[in-house]
Order: structure tokens, then C-alpha cells, then sequence
């Protein structure tokens, strides 16, 4: 029903907590792991603004950890 409304949908693992934010020039993907477990993210891509590096492909995210990413428009 999602997707023949136009509706994106994004495959997200049990325990993270994800949110996209849509701005001017860019967009930006919040994934929060609310678990005290290390959960893999796959199939992300965009500038990690914590620390400015470039991903694509997977990621781990430690217990409670968070990850900010944004990808220009």
C-alpha cells in the first residue's frame, strides 16, 4: 500500500530507530540503535556528519549509538 502511494519505504533491522528529514539542499537520514546489541546497517550511502567520511555499503552501529548522514538533493 506504501509503495503504490509513492510512499519510500526503507528496510530497517530490529532495534534501530530511523527518521529522514528532507531540507532545501539535502536530505538527512537519522538511524539511532535503541539496543544495547551492535546491529549492521546495509545499504546506506551518504557524508557521515559526525565525522566526514563517506559511506556506502554497511555500517555497525554500536549499543545506543547514532548516526546522522546526508545526501545532497
Amino acid at each position: 500500500m506504501l509503495t503504490e502511494s509513492g510512499i519510500e519505504v526503507k528496510d530497517i533491522p530490529a532495534g534501530i530507530e530511523y527518521h529522514k528529514r528532507i531540507g532545501k539542499e539535502a536530505t538527512y537520514e537519522f538511524y539511532l540503535n535503541v539496543t544495547s546489541d551492535i546491529i549492521e546497517l546495509t545499504n546506506v550511502e551518504g557524508i557521515n556528519l559526525m565525522t566526514g567520511n563517506r559511506i556506502s555499503g554497511s555500517i555497525n552501529l554500536g549499543g545506543r549509538e547514532y548516526l546522522v548522514l546526508k545526501n545532497k538533493l
